[in-house]
């Protein structure tokens, strides 16, 4: 791959496709973007009353996708990893996949 410098270079490119496609979705980035790392990124839910973490979880799990459920603070938020043996593919994929889960939901 290049070393560690090249590594990273994918983990940005990761977060950069996730962040733009979340954002896209309606999304939030928990962190300020100024400190946010590209090994992990942190979301807000959907200010939507049909969002229920639970469901979007099981949608995105039953699609091969598994996301970090939980808290790091008292508000809610969940996780999404870009580091390891992924590419912006495997983050593309995922974002079709969270859209068909979002579009289940507000049916």
């Amino acid at each position: 791959e290049g070393g560690q410098a090249a590594r990273l270079r994918r983990y940005q490119d990761n977060f950069a496709t996730l962040a733009a496609g979340m954002a896209r979705l309606g999304f939030r980035l928990f962190l300020d973007p100024a400190v946010q790392a590209p090994i992990i990124a942190t979301f807000h839910p959907l200010d939507d009353q049909r969002f229920a973490f639970d469901r979007f979880y099981e949608a995105l799990a039953a699609r091969g996708f598994l996301i970090y459920p939980g808290k790091l603070t008292q508000a809610d938020s969940f996780r999404i990893g870009c580091i390891g043996a992924l590419d912006r593919n495997d983050f593309r994929a995922l974002l079709v996949a969270i859209e068909e889960a979002l579009s289940e939901m507000r049916r």
